[in-house]
């Protein structure tokens, strides 16, 4: 049952990038801006590291009993914690 909890924060995270790259198209294109940015990333870093990850941990929940692990639920926990903070490097 927890890979539908993977699938549905894949889900959101994968809308989030979506609504990042949208953000990040207008905002630039409304203002002219051509110069690299930091929104620039935070599309593709929301694809891979939010959706992408989160995809491949439900096939693995799937699959095996990962889930009853003790250090990969505080894995999940610290990941979700920190994504925040590593889309925008």
């Amino acid at each position: 049952m927890k890979e539908k909890r993977y699938m549905s924060l894949a889900i959101t995270y994968a809308v989030l990038a979506m609504l990042f790259g949208v953000f990040y198209r207008e905002f630039t294109k409304f203002y002219a801006y051509s110069m690299p940015t930091v929104l620039s990333v935070i599309h593709p870093h929301l694809l891979i590291l939010g959706t992408l990850l989160f995809i491949i941990l439900a096939v693995i929940a799937k699959v095996t009993n990962i889930q009853n692990n003790r250090l990969f639920k505080k894995f999940v926990i610290i990941y979700n914690f920190s994504l925040p903070f590593m889309i925008l490097t």
